[in-house]
């Protein structure tokens, strides 16, 4: 994902739980150098307006994000 390589976050795996047609998950799993980049970095990635309008339009088509 661009916008998580902007921001310095790894991605270190992606899982699909499926339960049935209607009841999907996705889980990632994400990776930093250092705690303290995590703590900051990804703050700055759940506040840029890029990922908001994203998250907005995927939650609107595909129900809520939870963390």
């Amino acid at each position: 994902m661009v916008a998580w390589d902007k921001h310095g976050i790894r991605q270190a795996g992606f899982f699909t739980t499926v339960v049935c047609e209607r009841q999907q998950s996705m889980t990632y799993f994400v990776a930093w150098e250092a705690l303290a980049l995590a703590r900051s970095d990804g703050r700055l990635f759940t506040t840029a307006p890029a990922w908001l309008k994203v998250r907005r339009r995927v939650q609107r088509e595909s129900g809520p994000i939870r963390p």
